[in-house]
């Protein structure tokens, strides 16, 4: 071929080879123009549209928060929130997703996320529009659309994530693509470049070279931005402004996607932070909730006191106007709530308090801010009533005074009850007369009285006379009705100015006051109303349709002029003036004298020496044996002595009587049954000792005490002695006052395994007919009637008569009293087998005692008692 042509050819070639390279480069720069204006124009844009708009809706979601939290505090007005919301709304509105037609265009792209998003964006929407308006309405239900908000929130963030994660993998496979088409299109194109000009081949090359370098760079940066590398540095892959371009908008996807996962980070911080912040709000709600349910339970409980107590409860304010009251307050005053309420508290003013009474209040309630006491107060009805009042001040949180609130109770009853108890406290209930308290002041101020006047007065002491046995035969009820009847016929017989009491029992005090200045017109004064009274009360009483006959004993005593007395001794010489009427006879009256006085004093320091012989145990024990026919010892008597510092020894006789008279007896008797006790449990086990028996006498006084026949059991368990080695002696009078309950005692210390003697037999009121229905073991007759049994008839009958019975009854008999052979020898006559007397030895020490106990012998001496004295 010829060169030229060759030439043209190769000409044409070139040309043809040039047009090809031109139309193949044209056709790779288009696609190479398509894939950058489709990765900067939009694929970027779009990531950063979808970016800009999830960090806005996160700004905008902390500022809710905020807003929201700065109007629970209340630090920001209504106004303010308002303003502050449509901001927020406005600033919604201003954010632009990024165009559905050209994102979903795209065959990558998923039209279900972006719907999603979009449904996302419009509940995150609606949300923010419903909490902003319920921030100044309810602030809970704002808080709950917030949390909704920030719910939605995390799902537009989602979606935002997966929208870009789509591009970022369109990318990709537009890279791809990119690639398969430019090697389909540059290896011919190279081919032909190295057939016809290594210039075009290696333009062409170059070109291939440098594209490929940029792809292959961009499928590197665009794998290790998938792969979270967003720290990665961004360098062209070829030096030419497409790859400038193409690095620049790497990088900016680069710090686009580090902004992205800064946001996510801080999103999920303050998300974290934000949920934390909402667990401490719930709690310290759920804490102020429980307060509030606590104080409205305490409100609540607090209402229920107020309107239930008994109390009367009003509450004033400062200017003392009421404002309310509970319902006591009603039912006490009668004013109905609505009708106090605004009204003065002075409406319930008695009129019974001056004004310094209410300026005392006034000024305690200032000064120490309470004042109680007791206060008059009106009713509606206008009746007046005593009230136990307290007003108290209330303080508010300055402790400024606030309120006055007042509790009063109706104390109408508690006066009538002070009343009755000073009526029961100063009055005699059963007859109405002034008792002993009364009495004696009403005696103290008469005798300063009659000291002053230089006047005489009397006091009359009165006892009724066999009074116990007519209420224990006729009853306590027509007993308490002779009692009042007394004391009204006393009355009778005095002037009213003159006092009429009742000590105790059947004890009444006369107070004559203001008698003559002369003590004989005095003494004939009082014996004229003394005779008065004795008069009246002797006549009979009608009481529960019988005639019942009770008299009364008087003593009298004058008190006044010069000499100064006591109101005790005034009583104690009444006292003694009557037991001198009693012992005149009853239905008396006797006039003190001073030798009655002198003997009462005997009696006081009789008296005061037997409680000091108590305290320092001078009491002692003598044993007087008791002898059988033959002169043996069967038992010995226990007889109690009381040796005196000052006197020696005290005979019985001197101090017994007293003794029961002041229950004393009581107190001896219990030292005389341990000391009886003690010496049976020494004798035990002792040869010639054991089963001795030992007897001791018991006063009526000690015998009708209610614990007498426990402390005889204690007594026995105490010491563990054989209770039948210890006997009691009781005479006649101690019995034969209310046989039943001395029979039923009796029992009581036989079932015990003690045995019992009458003592004294035959000096009482008894007669043989008892001693069947009286559970004695042995009766002791009497001395009297032994000290002429040998020459006297009829206590030899006697003696026989109460031998013969006791045989029949199956009781021992013992001879008290025999001092001569003569009487032994008549008792022995008539079969009597137990003697006690001097005839056979006096009270001997236990020493001697036991000794004459263990020889078994008490032989008759043959001398009277009066020998051994």
């Amino acid at each position: 071929m010829p060169l030229a042509m060759r030439a043209r050819l190769v000409v044409v070639l070139v040309l043809l080879t040039n047009v090809a390279m031109f139309l193949a480069g044209l056709y790779i720069f288009s696609l190479y123009d398509d894939y950058r204006r489709d990765f900067i124009e939009y694929e970027i844009p779009m990531a950063r549209g979808i970016s800009d708009a999830n960090t806005a809706l996160a700004q905008l979601q902390i500022e809710l928060d905020n807003l929201i939290e700065r109007a629970g505090a209340r630090r920001i007005d209504e106004g303010a929130v308002y303003r502050e919301g449509q901001r927020l709304l406005d600033r919604f509105d201003l954010i632009r997703p990024p165009d559905e037609a050209r994102l979903i265009g795209r065959d990558h792209t998923s039209p279900g996320v972006y719907q999603r998003f979009l449904r996302s964006i419009a509940e995150y929407r609606s949300h923010l529009m419903a909490s902003v308006t319920a921030i100044t309405v309810d602030l809970a239900q704002a808080d709950a659309h917030a949390r909704r908000a920030s719910r939605a929130s995390l799902e537009i963030n989602q979606d935002a994530a997966e929208l870009v994660w789509m591009l970022h993998e369109g990318m990709l496979y537009d890279s791809e693509t990119l690639s398969a088409r430019l090697y389909r299109i540059g290896l011919p194109a190279a081919l032909l470049v190295l057939t016809f000009t290594a210039a075009i081949f290696w333009l062409v090359r170059r070109l291939a070279t440098n594209m490929t370098r940029t792809v292959a760079s961009l499928q590197a940066t665009l794998a290790r931005l998938r792969g979270g590398d967003v720290d990665m540095e961004i360098v062209p892959a070829a030096p030419t402004q497409e790859a400038r371009d193409i690095a620049e908008s790497l990088g900016t996807f680069r710090q686009t996607l580090r902004e992205l996962a800064s946001v996510r980070a801080d999103l999920a911080r303050q998300v974290e932070e934000r949920t934390q912040r909402l667990q401490e709000a719930n709690a310290d709600l759920d804490e102020q909730l429980q307060r509030l349910r606590s104080t409205e339970q305490a409100l609540r409980l607090f209402k229920q006191v107020f309107d239930s107590t008994a109390e009367a409860i009003l509450v004033t304010n400062l200017e003392a106007l009421i404002v309310d009251v509970n319902d006591a307050y009603v039912a006490i005053t009668g004013h109905a709530r609505e009708d106090v309420v605004g009204r003065p508290a002075s409406l319930l003013g008695s009129g019974r308090h001056d004004p310094a009474f209410y300026q005392g209040m006034w000024q305690a309630l200032k000064t120490r801010g309470a004042w109680s006491g007791e206060i008059w107060n009106r009713r509606r009805d206008g009746t007046v009533f005593p009230t136990l009042q307290t007003i108290n001040t209330i303080y508010d949180e300055q402790q400024r005074p606030a309120y006055y609130i007042g509790v009063f109770t109706d104390i109408t009853r508690l006066k009538q009850v002070e009343q009755e108890l000073e009526q029961l406290a100063y009055f005699d209930r059963l007859t109405g007369l002034p008792n002993r308290r009364l009495l004696l002041d009403r005696m103290e101020h008469a005798v300063k009285l009659a000291e002053r006047s230089r006047s005489y007065g009397a006091v009359f002491f009165l006892d009724l006379d066999h009074f116990k046995h007519i209420n224990d035969t006729l009853g306590h009820q027509l007993g308490d009705e002779l009692l009042s009847a007394v004391a009204g016929r006393i009355k009778a017989c005095v002037r009213s100015s003159d006092t009429v009491g009742r000590l105790a029992g059947d004890e009444f005090v006369v107070l004559a006051e203001e008698l003559s200045n002369n003590a004989e017109q005095a003494t004939a004064q009082a014996h004229q109303i003394g005779r008065k009274i004795v008069g009246a009360l002797a006549a009979s009483h009608r009481l529960g349709g019988k005639a019942v006959h009770c008299s009364a004993s008087v003593g009298v005593v004058l008190f006044g002029g010069e000499v100064d007395s006591s109101v005790e001794l005034l009583l104690s010489k009444a006292d003694t003036a009557m037991y001198e009427a009693k012992k005149a006879g009853r239905a008396a009256m006797c006039l003190f004298e001073p030798s009655m006085w002198q003997d009462l004093q005997a009696r006081v320091e009789l008296e005061s020496r037997m409680r000091e012989a108590l305290r320092e145990d001078r009491f002692f024990l003598l044993y007087q044996p008791l002898v059988d026919m033959r002169g043996r010892v069967v038992g010995v008597e226990a007889l109690v002595r009381w040796n005196d510092p000052g006197r020696g020894t005290v005979s019985p006789a001197e101090f017994i009587a007293l003794a029961e008279e002041t229950h004393l007896i009581i107190d001896i008797e219990k030292r005389v049954l341990g000391q009886v006790c003690q010496r049976l449990r020494d004798w035990q086990g002792q040869e010639g000792l054991t089963g001795v028996p030992i007897a001791m006498n018991v006063s009526a006084v000690h015998f009708n005490h209610p614990n007498f026949v426990h402390t005889l059991a204690q007594a026995i368990s105490r010491y563990g002695i054989n209770p039948s080695l210890l006997k009691i002696e009781l005479t006649e009078s101690v019995v034969m006052k209310d046989i039943m309950a001395s029979v039923y005692r009796m029992r009581e210390l036989q079932a015990m395994g003690i045995r019992l003697a009458m003592d004294d037999f035959g000096t009482g009121h008894s007669s043989l007919a008892y001693l069947r229905d009286l559970p004695f073991d042995q009766i002791k007759i009497d001395r009297s009637f032994i000290r002429h049994v040998d020459d006297d008839q009829n206590d030899r009958f006697i003696v026989h008569s109460v031998l013969t019975m006791a045989k029949f009854l199956r009781v021992d008999v013992v001879a008290e009293g025999v001092e001569t052979e003569i009487q032994r020898e008549a008792l022995i006559a008539m079969s009597c087998q137990l003697f006690q007397g001097y005839l056979f030895s006096r009270p001997l020490p236990v020493e001697e005692c036991e000794n004459l106990v263990r020889s078994q012998s008490c032989q008759p001496t043959g001398s009277s008692w009066m020998s051994l004295l």
